[in-house]
């Protein structure tokens, strides 16, 4: 999927999003999605590494020289890969989709709360 340079920032997303604006953000996220099944083929080398994009979370982060209020992903691991190993899919996915940041969880769980995902970290 081709991203927009409108497609780094959802500012608005937490005002209410137009229709258009809404249908546009669910075509991001199944693109991010795909894009992350990619990335994650790719570079898995034998690790089971999951990728989420829990709904309404995002960060500001800075792409350029411009800020942008946009997705995380929340990358999942039973055993842990290596630094070096999640940095570079950290950086593939941060530098070619629109994302604002990446975290990792080892043991994280999903858990969905009307149709609304979260991030749930097991301490």
């Amino acid at each position: 999927m081709k991203f927009e340079e409108s497609d780094k920032d959802w500012s608005d997303f937490h005002q209410g999003l137009t229709r258009a604006r809404r249908r546009r953000y669910a075509k991001v996220l199944d693109g991010i999605i795909d894009a992350l099944e990619n990335i994650l083929r790719r570079n898995a080398d034998g690790h089971a590494i999951n990728a989420m994009v829990p709904h309404g979370m995002f960060a500001v982060g800075v792409k350029g020289d411009a800020r942008v209020y946009a997705p995380i992903v929340a990358l999942t691991y039973d055993h842990f890969p290596g630094y070096d190993h999640l940095q570079r899919i950290s950086q593939e996915i941060t530098n070619s989709l629109p994302v604002s940041r990446v975290v990792y969880n080892q043991t994280a769980h999903v858990v969905c709360v009307e149709e609304v995902q979260f991030l749930v970290i097991d301490k």
